[in-house]
């Protein structure tokens, strides 16, 4: 301010002390204050924004790598596989999975798994309770019946004819703990 009141106001020094003149000096000083606070406010934010965005992209690319890992071993896995989401819609269904219930994966994506996988009760022949619901209902693991041995678990899939086609064992767990729920 008062480089520019002596290039191009008044070449007096005396004058740039005048009352008149300590009034715009002040309203300078403060409005060049608040500018710089500004200013300086927005690179600190500017400076989180960016660190937080490579947290984000680090968070990105190790959820990337874990699903690929997670869908590199449950393609190679020998048995079948029906991965669902929180409300009981299928995600994933591995080869196995694909082979036995007939579905492909991109068609089976977001349907009920009991539209796609039918467990049927061995004794009664009657529609058995999905074990997914169950277990997000209870908040519970699902596993073996009460009345039937551990090593039973085994669920007989048949074919046309009545055949045994493969055997089925089927784990379905909560995750995240009882009760939890999203």
């Amino acid at each position: 301010y008062l480089f520019a009141h002596v290039l191009f106001i008044s070449s007096d020094v005396a004058t740039i002390f005048a009352p008149a003149n300590l009034v715009g000096l002040t309203a300078y000083a403060f409005s060049a204050s608040v500018i710089i606070y500004i200013g300086e406010r927005l690179h600190r934010a500017n400076d989180q924004i960016a660190g937080s965005l490579d947290v984000r992209k680090d968070l990105q690319h190790t959820l990337a790598t874990e699903k690929e890992l997670m869908v590199t071993t449950l393609s190679s896995i020998g048995d079948a596989v029906i991965v669902t989401d929180m409300q009981g819609r299928i995600t994933s269904l591995n080869p196995e999975a694909e082979r036995l219930t007939g579905w492909k994966n991109s068609d089976a994506h977001g349907k009920e798994l009991r539209d796609v996988f039918h467990i049927i009760n061995e004794r009664t022949r009657q529609p058995a309770e999905d074990p997914v619901h169950k277990a997000l209902r209870d908040g519970i693991t699902v596993g073996p019946e009460a009345d039937r041995p551990r090593d039973a678990l085994e669920r007989r899939l048949l074919g046309e004819r009545g055949e045994i086609v493969a055997d089925l064992r089927a784990i379905v767990a909560h995750l995240g703990g009882a009760g939890h729920r999203h």
